[in-house]
């Protein structure tokens, strides 16, 4: 438990994932990274609080 930089590869390959995603439904790139990027904000935060108490 180190390194938690590791952690975020999988938050790193959800946000490629979900970006791709809505761009093929349609929705605009910039609506898309700005979704993905709430996600990530929420995760970190949880984590922050999880990990740093």
């Amino acid at each position: 438990m180190a390194n938690k930089s590791v952690y975020w590869i999988p938050v790193i390959g959800a946000f490629i994932s979900l970006a791709n995603y809505d761009k093929e439904n349609g929705l605009s790139e910039g609506w898309s990274y700005y979704q993905a990027l709430m996600i990530i904000a929420t995760i970190w935060i949880i984590s922050l609080v999880v990990f740093y108490k």
